[in-house]
């Protein structure tokens, strides 16, 4: 194993370190998203041959000079899209990198001279017959085939085609691309292996990883990400764009445009209009709105959704007398928990955004207008329907009061979601992934996410953005790990979690690998044995919980700061050598006061228990 420009060669091959008292189960790399099955034809992509200038030499074949060749070509159409060409460039470049020599794009007007790699719709492709080859790929769905030797990727009308390609060096060829440019890319001059034939079309739309390292374009292209903060050009199949993605209604009904002349538009707070919330019943708020819309989103080509909401914090719902009796006439005292909800008004707000969404359909028939399910607007109305081109933005905040329980195991929460979705069938789901109280210490949220995600991903939302510590924090806890594992999974909700853990400790960390999957599966032990005691109801801060958790036992931080300090040692790259240390000193830091005041606890338990 070398580094060789940030880059990691290793052997297709699974490999075993044995020096660290681990059984082999446990050091093993596996390939956590290799398909299933078996390729029905071996194909041999390079080889070595004899150097051209020594074909007729008398010498003996053992004593020739080895040369490594392309057995394949790439062929691309002559009408080929940016997409396409873009999977053509970046399967060239990786099969060299694997392989060490070069393989060369022609287009298929040319004629075919021997095996060849297709990409998208060639002359070759539309003649074939091969299954699915006319099924409908959506904008980023893919698929893999070969027949009598060729290889055929093709996909969607977005960033299909682009995507069959990392599925092919991803998925077959064990290739990777972790965060802080670390990629990890077999070594095989002589590259022979059976391509598993599939079709995959991805369930969420959109896929957010919200973590500093994630929103690197080139990034997130090669591990299947969309998210709306991260743009991916036109030329590569485009991305979520959002001209518009949060709390915007002083944006669209600006205060010092307005206020002085129309307090009117603004809510009613006691006996005064604020200017931080507007009176959605208003008729002359929905002409203003619409107007801004369309000057934004004229100047947003590409736009996918746009968001109409309320200011961030508190309740700020418009109190006059209109407003007060649409939203009790719309659930505001009949709501699906069966009580009122101190300030629920998402009814105004569907009506508003309905309303706003009839006046732009027409002239943007593929934008989606949506507002937040937030706060005082979390609950859905109980006999609102929304339009066709309006979506909701519903945040988990609900279940702030668990730090560590899923959607899947929060019946509560499901009255919720099932309640939005009588309402639309264009949900996108806004969760927390971090403590932002301490971001960089071990947070054990990592299996509750992974079923949050299968769980959204089987009841039909269109995206899912996990807000980790991008904004406030380079540093947090296992980033890295989360950033690539949770991309995964936004792909691919099957994958297994443990098994993508233990391929990125394996790939990522070089020889401190079995040490780092030792930490990480030591953090997933300990909270099942704390998980009880660490679940409390409505922890300093909700999601944002406390030191003072059973999870942060003293046991733990030795056992925790031991591990990364072999790692630590063992690490060669100096980014991620600095990575763990900076992991080990957000342990050590763990404040005292609360080590001990778990130690009380329990210390009180066993004697509650004698």
């Amino acid at each position: 194993m070398h580094f060789r420009n940030n880059i990691i060669k290793l052997s297709l091959t699974i490999f075993l370190i044995t020096s660290f008292n681990l059984s082999a189960a446990e050091v093993q790399w596996i390939n956590a998203l290799k398909p299933e099955g078996t390729g029905p034809e071996e194909i041999v992509l390079s080889g070595y041959s004899i150097h051209p200038d020594q074909q007729n030499s008398k010498k003996s074949d053992s004593a020739k000079l080895r040369w490594v060749t392309a057995k394949y070509k790439i062929v691309l159409p002559v009408n080929s899209t940016t997409q396409e060409e873009k999977a053509a460039y970046e399967l060239s470049r990786w099969l060299e990198e694997i392989t060490g020599t070069q393989f060369v794009i022609i287009k298929d007007s040319q004629e075919k001279t021997g095996k060849e790699i297709n990409i998208g719709n060639t002359n070759r492709f539309i003649k074939t017959n091969l299954d699915y080859k006319d099924q409908d790929l959506k904008d980023e769905g893919y698929a893999i085939a070969v027949k009598d030797g060729d290889l055929y990727l093709w996909g969607g009308k977005k960033r299909g085609p682009i995507y069959a390609v990392f599925a092919l060096l991803e998925e077959d060829l064990g290739c990777r691309w972790f965060p802080k440019n670390v990629n990890v890319i077999p070594n095989e001059p002589e590259l022979k292996f059976r391509p598993v034939p599939r079709i995959f079309i991805p369930k969420l739309e959109g896929r957010e990883p919200f973590y500093y390292y994630s929103l690197n374009p080139e990034w997130s292209l090669y591990n299947r990400t969309n998210s709306s903060q991260v743009p991916i050009p036109q030329e590569w199949g485009g991305y979520m764009y959002w001209p518009i993605r949060t709390h915007s209604f002083k944006m669209l009904v600006p205060p010092e445009k307005y206020f002085k002349d129309h307090p009117e538009y603004y809510g009613l707070h006691g006996s005064k209009r604020v200017q931080d919330r507007l009176c959605l019943t208003n008729p002359d708020i929905v002409p203003i709105i619409t107007e801004n819309l369309r000057k934004i989103l004229k100047e947003s080509p590409g736009a996918r959704a746009v968001m109409i909401s309320k200011e961030d914090g508190g309740w700020s719902e418009c109190e006059c007398e209109k407003c007060t009796a649409f939203n009790k006439a719309h659930g505001y005292e009949k709501n699906i928990l069966g009580k009122a909800v101190p300030g629920g008004g998402s009814a105004t707000h569907i009506a508003l955004v309905n309303a706003v969404a009839e006046n732009l359909e027409k002239e943007f028939p593929d934008v989606l207008i949506c507002t937040y399910a937030y706060t005082y607007t979390m609950l859905p109305p109980t006999d609102l329907k929304a339009r066709k081109n309006v979506g909701i933005r519903l945040c988990n905040s609900i279940m702030h009061v668990m730090p560590f329980t899923s959607v899947a195991d929060a019946p509560q929460y499901q009255q919720i979601h099932k309640g939005w979705q009588r309402v639309t069938n264009n949900i996108f789901i806004y969760d927390y992934w971090a403590n932002y109280h301490s971001q960089s210490v071990p947070n054990p949220n990592m299996e509750m996410i992974a079923k949050n995600i299968r769980w959204w991903v089987d009841n039909n939302v269109l995206e899912i953005s996990g807000l980790g510590t991008a904004t406030w924090n380079k540093n947090g806890d296992r980033d890295s790990m989360r950033s690539w594992v949770f991309a995964k999974l936004l792909w691919n909700p099957n994958w297994d979690l443990k098994q993508l853990e233990q391929d990125f400790c394996m790939s990522y960390y070089g020889k401190a690998g079995p040490i780092m999957l030792q930490y990480n599966n030591l953090i997933q032990n300990n909270f099942a044995k704390y998980k009880n005691d660490s679940n409390v109801e409505k922890p300093e801060g909700g999601r944002n919980f406390s030191m003072n958790i059973a999870f942060y036992s003293k046991e733990f931080i030795h056992e925790a700061s031991s591990l990364l300090m072999e790692a630590q040692s063992l690490a060669e790259n100096p980014m991620i050598r600095g990575e763990i240390e900076n992991s080990r000193k957000a342990i050590l830091n763990i404040p005292a006061k609360a080590v001990e005041q778990q130690k009380k606890k329990e210390k009180d338990s066993l004697e509650a228990g004698k």
